[in-house]
């Protein structure tokens, strides 16, 4: 008699299991319930920046001051990806997340360097046990990052009269006194020009600066943005936080490696107080340094807000000598950006103190 209940107990069990979803069982679960409905017209995709309008049937956009908003309202919180990509596989940009809406910004910006180009290129969401959602681009013109969202950023400038704090002419600027466009020069002796020889992966004209001291400091004032634009800026004002460490500090810089020492300061100073990273640039070439604000350090303490600006406030690019002090060196800078949320490049893209 035990026999038989010890099987009849072992085939109500075999049975209970068998008839379970071991998803619903073992973990949570991976597709949407029967009820959830998803269209190609659910994403919405909508052109953003100097010519706003709803991406047009044939895909068109120009990324020259322009981006997209990609957005959706989903009927439930569900896992999703989405994908763009040149069809030539030159670039490449993923996002994910999970809930029941998403709300995408994106300039032509990628993984990591090339960026989205002139051409065509595929954009794709994906649910999991849904047929993935595929719409065309058109691409006719190369990405500026000139006119983006606070939502998205703030492009403060890249030395080719763009961005927020556009500089007013090429070649060698005139810092006069009250000349708030082009910014300042602190260093008497700088020769501080715009040129555009062997330009950054962003092109065009960049910022330059050539030094030599014989009593050099540690790190010695050159140029940087002032403090008069700086409260007439709606769009830094506009930003969606002002947290350190949600906003990050993207900026292109190389140094002549005949100067071994030579490296970079920058300063952010606001009625929060003054605030410096510094970089040793002990590479070849151009590279784009990425940073949460959280970075900028008064003494030991990092930045927690981005604080008020005033009219001393101000954001400045230095020159100067480190692990030792040097009479002479040579720094570029290019292209300015602050990101909300990450950096501008999530691969590949930062360079370690050493």
């Amino acid at each position: 008699m035990r026999l038989i209940k010890t099987i009849t107990l072992a085939f109500s069990l075999l049975t209970g299991l068998v008839s379970c979803d071991p998803l619903e069982q073992v973990g949570p679960r991976l597709c949407p319930t029967d009820d959830f409905l998803l269209s190609s017209g659910d994403l919405k995709i909508e052109i953003i920046g100097d010519n706003p309008n709803v991406l047009p049937s044939n895909g068109d956009v120009s990324l020259a001051g322009n981006g997209l908003n990609i957005t959706a309202n989903l009927s439930e919180s569900v896992g999703w990806n989405l994908t763009i990509e040149m069809n030539d596989g030159s670039a490449e940009k993923s996002f994910a997340g999970e809930g029941d809406s998403i709300n995408i910004f994106w300039y032509g910006n990628s993984t990591f360097f090339p960026f989205f180009k002139k051409g065509k290129a595929t954009i794709k969401f994906e649910i999991v046990c849904r047929e993935t959602i595929v719409r065309n681009l058109n691409i006719t013109e190369s990405p500026t990052f000139g006119n983006v969202s606070p939502e998205y950023g703030i492009l403060l400038r890249d030395w080719d009269r763009n961005g927020v704090f556009p500089v007013q002419e090429s070649g060698k600027p005139n810092f006069g006194w009250g000349n708030t466009k082009e910014g300042f020069n602190w260093a008497a002796t700088a020769d501080v020009t715009y040129i555009n020889d062997n330009p950054s992966p962003m092109g065009g004209y960049y910022l330059d600066i050539t030094d030599k001291k014989e009593n050099p400091v540690w790190y010695y004032g050159t140029t940087g943005l002032e403090g008069n634009n700086f409260n007439n800026l709606d769009k830094l004002n506009s930003l969606p936080t002002k947290n350190a460490e949600d906003l990050w500090f993207n900026i292109y810089v190389k140094g002549d490696q005949a100067f071994s020492n030579t490296s970079v300061e920058l300063e952010w100073k606001t009625k929060n107080g003054r605030y410096t990273r510094t970089e040793h640039l002990n590479w070849e070439g151009w590279k784009l340094l990425s940073f949460p604000f959280t970075e900028f350090l008064s003494g030991t303490d990092p930045m927690v807000n981005l604080g008020e600006f005033a009219s001393d406030s101000y954001l400045a690019f230095q020159m100067g000598s480190q692990p030792l002090q040097s009479l002479e060196g040579n720094v570029s800078f290019d292209f300015a950006f602050i990101t909300i949320g990450g950096p501008f490049l999530t691969e590949d893209n930062y360079v370690p103190r050493l």
